[in-house]
C-alpha cells in the first residue's frame, strides 16, 4: 500500500500544480481588469428621464451620437437617490422621474482633462444636446444616446432645480413619442362621433352624385349645341386675337396718345366753360331780378300784339275782300 501511495505521487503534485497555476493566471487577469478600470479616468454625469426606462439596465451603454462614450452606473427614482437631485420636494411635479447616472470614459474625448470634458459636455447641451432612450437595430437592445435636437422643439425640462454636477437635459424618446401619438389619436377616436361623421359623408357623397346626374340631365339634350360651341372655340380664339391686334394697333397710334397727352388741356378748357355758364346764368338771374315788373309789362304787350294780331288773321279770313279793296275805319272826333 505504501508504495502503490509513491507510485502515484507525482501525478498528484503535477495535477495541484496546474490547477493552482490556472488558479493564479485568473485572479491576476481579474486583478489587471480591475486595476486597468480602476486607474482609467471617468467623468460622472447624469440625467432624469420621465417614461419607462424598460429594457435599460445598469452597464448599458452610453453613446455620443453613435459612439461609446461610457456606461450607465445607475438608475434610480429620484426621491432615493444621492444626487444631486435627490433632495428635490416630493411635491415637485418631476418627482416620480427617473435619475440615470452615467460614467463617461476620459479617453473618448483625447487631450482632455475632466474639467474641460465637462464644460464642453455643458456647451453641447446649450447647443441641443439631449440624452434619450433607444434601441439598437434588431436586437432590441437598450442603450442611452447623447444627441443633438433643435433646442426650440426640445427646450431642457423643467427638473425643479439647478445641478450641481454635469447634467445632460432629456427628451422623451422616438418610440415614446410614437406610443403618445397613437395614445392621442386613439383618445381623440372615442371622443368624435364616428357614425355621425359617417352619415355626414354619405350625406355629401350623395348630394354629389345628384349633382352630377344634374350635370348629365343638363348636357345630353344639348349635347350637339355644346359640340358645336366647342367646335366654333378655335375660330373664336382666332377672332378674338385679331380683335386684340387690331386694339392694340389702335392704341399704338400717334394721334391716340396726342389725344390722351390733351385731355388734361380739354377738361380745363371745359372747366373754365362752366364757369362762364355758370356766371351769365348767374348775371341772368340777376338782370331777372331787377326788372320783373318790365318783363312783366312787356310780357302783357305782347299778349295784347298777339290777340290783335289774332283778331285781324281772323277777320281776314271771313271778309278777305275788305282786307284788300276796304274803305279805311271811319274817324271819329271825339265827343261824337
Amino acid at each position: 500500500m505504501k508504495h502503490s501511495i509513491t507510485t502515484k505521487s507525482p501525478g498528484y503534485f503535477r495535477l495541484g500544480i496546474f490547477v493552482i497555476a490556472g488558479a493564479v493566471l485568473i485572479l491576476g487577469g481579474v486583478l489587471a481588469l480591475g486595476a486597468a478600470s480602476l486607474f482609467q479616468r471617468s467623468v460622472n454625469a447624469e440625467t432624469i428621464v420621465t417614461e419607462s426606462v424598460n429594457g435599460l439596465d445598469v452597464g448599458s451603454a452610453v453613446k455620443y451620437q453613435g459612439v461609446t462614450i461610457g456606461k450607465v452606473s445607475s438608475i434610480n427614482f429620484a426621491g432615493s437617490t444621492a444626487s444631486s437631485l435627490a433632495h428635490r420636494a416630493m411635491s415637485d411635479p418631476t418627482a416620480g422621474g427617473i435619475v440615470i447616472d452615467m460614467s463617461l470614459t476620459a479617453s473618448s474625448f483625447p487631450g482632455m482633462s475632466n474639467s474641460q470634458i465637462e464644460d464642453f459636455m455643458r456647451h453641447q447641451a446649450g447647443n441641443g444636446l439631449r440624452a434619450r432612450l433607444t434601441t439598437a437595430g434588431l436586437s432590441g437592445q437598450v442603450y442611452l444616446e447623447l444627441n443633438f435636437l433643435d433646442p426650440k422643439a426640445y427646450p431642457p425640462p423643467d427638473v425643479g432645480i439647478t445641478p450641481s454636477g454635469l447634467y445632460i437635459p432629456s427628451s422623451p424618446s422616438a418610440m415614446g413619442q410614437a406610443l403618445d401619438a397613437v395614445e392621442q389619436i386613439a383618445t381623440d377616436l372615442k371622443k368624435a362621433n364616428l357614425p355621425q361623421v359617417i352619415a355626414h359623408y354619405d350625406q355629401l357623397a350623395t348630394r354629389a352624385t345628384l349633382a352630377v346626374d344634374g350635370v348629365n340631365d343638363l348636357i345630353q339634350p344639348n349635347r350637339a349645341a355644346i359640340n358645336s360651341s366647342i367646335k366654333d372655340l378655335p375660330e373664336i380664339t382666332r377672332r378674338l386675337n385679331s380683335a386684340s391686334v387690331r386694339v392694340d394697333a389702335f392704341l399704338a397710334d400717334p394721334r391716340i396718345g396726342k389725344f390722351l397727352a390733351s385731355l388734361p388741356a380739354i377738361g380745363k378748357n371745359a372747366d373754365d366753360a362752366i364757369s362762364e355758364v355758370r356766371l351769365l346764368s348767374q348775371q341772368l338771374q340777376s338782370f331777372l331780378a331787377s326788372n320783373t315788373d318790365d318783363a312783366t309789362s312787356t310780357m302783357a304787350n305782347l299778349r295784347r300784339v298777339s290777340a290783335d294780331a289774332a283778331e285781324i288773321a281772323d277777320d281776314a279770313r271771313q271778309n278777305p275782300a275788305r282786307v284788300l279793296v276796304g274803305q279805311p275805319p271811319r274817324h271819329v272826333r271825339p265827343g261824337q
